[in-house]
């Protein structure tokens, strides 16, 4: 741990000049235009929806953030930085934290002090410490979110709507987020005697979670929404119609093999293909996290390096997910059904 502080305030006394041309930059600057009274979104507007002028494509949270911290004095993206260095910090080490808990419970520290080093010191990992990219957060959230899903779904919710909220990507993962409460609900239902209503109790507990989700993604693009919805549905839908040119990460093989609606479609089948395969049972929650995972970063036709941390936690995870339990461990499996006494399948908190 006290080598992960070391090297990310190595990186920190490098100062801002690195990354001036990285996301960072351009969220404080659309943060900037908030604090001065300018829509973000409408940029979108000027361009043609294929070629890319770094246009806003998240949700609204971090440029909030960025406009708050102009509001509390906080005006260069030196501070900028200074504030949000140390939190993406946090969340770093908080991944390698949960990753190294999913072993442990397996009573496999060795192995999770190797995962958890992996999460902490590889290129992508290292990639985002540079650059100071949102996925340590967005990650992290999504992590917490599945951790507490079972005991405290309300909270769970919360965590998932504010790692959409800071970057998209989790949208992949929501529907198995969803399928893996239903799990838990079912389980809930069985354990204490079926009755008629325990289909609409399964349903309603989905749909509370999907409000919980929701609602923080929902609060804060509203006011956007209604200042210009033409330029925040083209900027969400951006990432969508771009073009992959001057890209050096992107699948240009695949683009020229199916097309760039072909290769998207079948990106879209397969992420789809995980939901599936995790809904019938064929898979457990991290392993189809990896399948779709897998389908994003190998054929979207737009893909930059720092999507390949979530990738690489969701094989940490799916590795100790795969795990058996000692004699002595008993049974690790967080999900109603094991609280419930009953046989479960081996997936992980």
């Amino acid at each position: 741990m006290a080598l992960v502080v070391v090297l990310h305030v190595i990186v920190w006394l490098k100062g801002a000049t690195h990354v001036l041309s990285g996301d960072a930059h351009d969220i404080w600057q659309e943060g900037v235009r908030i604090f001065q009274g300018q829509d973000p979104y409408a940029r979108t507007l000027t361009g043609d929806m294929l070629h890319n002028d770094n246009y806003p494509t998240y949700l609204p949270l971090m440029y909030l953030f960025s406009a708050a911290l102009n509001l509390l004095g906080i005006r260069s993206f030196e501070g900028f930085l200074a504030i949000w260095r140390p939190l993406s910090l946090v969340c770093h080490m908080g991944i390698g934290v949960l990753v190294y808990r999913a072993f442990r419970q397996r009573q496999t520290s060795m192995t999770g002090q190797v995962a958890a080093a992996l999460v902490f010191f590889s290129r992508w990992s290292m990639y985002l410490v540079e650059s100071a990219q949102l996925e340590f957060a967005t990650i992290f959230s999504f992590m917490l979110a599945v951790a507490l899903l079972a005991r405290f779904p309300r909270r769970a919710g919360l965590l998932m709507g504010l790692s959409l909220s800071i970057k998209f990507i989790g949208i992949l993962l929501l529907p198995l987020l969803l399928l893996r409460r239903e799990r838990q609900t079912n389980a809930m239902a069985d354990a204490h005697r079926p009755s008629p209503s325990s289909a609409s109790f399964q349903r309603s507990s989905m749909l509370r979670l999907s409000f919980w989700v929701l609602l923080l993604p929902l609060l804060i693009s509203l006011p956007f929404l209604i200042w210009n919805p033409g330029g925040f549905v083209e900027s969400l839908a951006f990432s969508i119609t771009r073009l992959p040119a001057g890209h050096p990460e992107t699948g240009e093989a695949p683009v020229a093999l199916f097309g760039l609606i072909g290769v998207r479609m079948l990106m879209g089948l397969l992420v789809a293909l995980g939901w599936w395969l995790y809904a019938k049972g064929r898979l457990a929650f991290w392993s189809a996290s990896c399948v779709c995972l897998l389908a994003y970063t190998q054929l979207n036709p737009v893909v930059f390096t720092q999507y390949y941390l979530w990738l690489l936690v969701a094989v940490l995870m799916a590795l100790a997910e795969g795990l058996h339990t000692s004699p002595s461990g008993g049974s690790t499996d967080t999900d109603a059904s094991a609280r419930a006494g009953r046989s479960t399948s081996k997936e992980l908190p």
